[in-house]
């Protein structure tokens, strides 16, 4: 980080951002510490004064007892708003013993699948303490508001916005979401990836020598990276490789029950899954209902610049596939497999469903379930309905 702004300029700006606030409770009764990622200005605040801030304003209100952090990730520039690895490390580093061991969640608001793999790999590498057990991925804010009370925190509008925009895109929420602007076809030598993970890579190869080679191993090893368009070679030793489901077989072929029996499902927030639901309106009538039948069944839900599986990949129950994505690294495939088929069709009625289910297997970076459908209802109209 550099800037051309002194120190207590730069130290006002802090304040005036309220980029860092201790605000409210979570359900628990633990003291809310809200970051908002955006707001953080990494280009023209120095370490130096973030640490400053951090030490005399925010951690002595956090040493006399249990609290979790809110840190909202919403639209944020990792050239404008990330202040580096290696700074990273030194604030996590200069957290006093006491602050480390109070902290006993982290909700994560919209992470984007360049953060999530960062974590998952990095992360657990650079932060102690069981940092990664706490932490709490949130992708809609209707799920934050089940550890949050409401009434008692500050949220953006433009996360709100975020939310919305969500709705209207729903393989957003499947954690395809970029971190950064997206950009089709192949990255620019300078694009935010390539030196996002040429950062890293030096960082760990110069002040953790053994460890960096123990994580490559690992990334070659327990997550599927290749460094161009996978080819369905590629895929297959991706699929052979991946073994079992990744997550609790009592909860196989959970997505095919309906919305209201998840939501009260005790044992899947107990259990650190968080459910989710979008339904979006296509059209009306029964073509419109078979395009999208057939739309569905040959993938194109994932046909993207940035995303696909493979479309000749059958849709039946036992079918093991990969979801190709282009995010942090050049591709990165993560395996799958259908655990059910359903369809329905009432002739009296016209009224019909098709969708399926996919659980999430070992190499993958999620655990869990998702179910794409389309649906022609009784009022003539045709919706496409994702729910994890």
């Amino acid at each position: 980080m550099s800037s051309l702004l002194s120190q207590s300029d730069q130290e006002n700006l802090i304040e005036k951002l309220q980029i860092f606030e201790i605000q409210g409770r979570d359900k628990r009764g633990r003291i809310i510490l809200r970051i908002i990622g955006k707001f953080f200005p990494a280009r023209i605040v120095s370490f130096d004064v973030l640490k400053k801030h951090l030490e005399e304003r925010i951690f002595p209100r956090l040493e006399n007892g249990p609290f979790s952090v809110l840190y909202v990730h919403t639209d944020v520039q990792r050239t404008e708003n990330f202040p580096g690895i290696s700074a990273l490390r030194s604030i996590y580093d200069s957290i006093p013993i006491n602050v480390r061991q109070n902290l006993e969640a982290v909700y994560f608001v919209h992470p984007g699948l360049q953060a999530r793999l960062f974590l998952a790999t990095f992360g657990r590498l650079m932060f102690s303490g069981g940092f990664y057990e706490k932490l709490r991925y949130i992708n809609n804010l209707n799920f934050l508001w089940d550890h949050v009370r409401r009434n008692e925190i500050e949220i953006p509008d433009f996360v709100s916005d975020h939310d919305e925009d969500l709705e209207y895109r729903p393989i957003i929420d499947y954690g395809l979401e970029s971190d950064y602007p997206r950009v089709y076809g192949a990255p620019a030598v300078d694009s935010p990836a390539p030196m996002l993970l040429h950062e890293v890579s030096v960082f760990f190869r110069f002040h953790f020598p053994e460890l960096f080679q123990g994580l490559l191993r690992y990334l070659r090893e327990m997550v599927f990276l290749c460094w161009a368009r996978p080819s369905p070679q590629e895929q297959k030793e991706c699929i052979n490789k991946s073994g079992a489901f990744n997550y609790d077989s009592k909860y196989r072929g959970a997505t095919a029950n309906t919305v209201t029996s998840l939501q009260e499902n005790g044992d899947l927030s107990k259990d650190g899954f968080l459910f989710n639901h979008a339904r979006v309106l296509v059209g009306s009538g029964l073509e419109t209902y078979e395009k999208g039948k057939i739309a569905l069944q040959s993938w194109r839900h994932f046909g993207l610049n940035w995303s696909f599986v493979d479309p000749k990949t059958p849709i039946q129950s036992g079918v093991k596939f990969c979801v190709c994505v282009k995010e942090f690294v050049p591709w990165l495939m993560m395996p799958l497999q259908v655990v059910y088929v359903n369809e329905n069709r009432n002739a009296k009625s016209a009224v019909a469903s098709f969708g399926f289910g996919s659980g999430t297997l070992q190499g993958h970076l999620l655990a869990g379930e998702e179910r794409f459908s389309i649906a022609l209802d009784e009022n003539n109209q045709v919706c496409f309905i994702y729910r994890r």
